[in-house]
């Protein structure tokens, strides 16, 4: 139902109310920690870590593409990528590296 709020120099505004949108379906960072782990060139570096900062949805295909921060060992200073996120046949998510 719109809202209208009239301002002191008579113009009216009208506030549709929405409802809120879906939510973006993303990985959490143990699910971007274990697709990206599963890249074979990353495959050998099994401490790495990924933190995720913010996802939009990918443009041309399904699925996310988000920024992360990334670490190879917990020592290791925090590097930021963007990565692509699907979800594979099995409803797990895998990973790809975007340059």
């Amino acid at each position: 139902m719109p809202i209208n709020r009239t301002l002191a120099d008579g113009l009216v505004f009208v506030f549709l109310a929405s409802a809120t949108a879906p939510l973006l379906d993303q990985p959490s960072d143990a699910e971007a920690t274990a697709a990206m782990r599963a890249i074979p060139a990353l495959a050998a570096k099994q401490e790495q870590t990924a933190h995720i900062n913010s996802c939009v949805p990918a443009v041309g295909r399904p699925g996310v593409t988000c920024t992360a921060m990334v670490k190879d060992t917990p020592q290791a200073r925090a590097n930021q990528v963007r990565v692509y996120f699907a979800r594979g046949p099995d409803s797990a998510w895998v990973a790809e590296i975007m340059h």
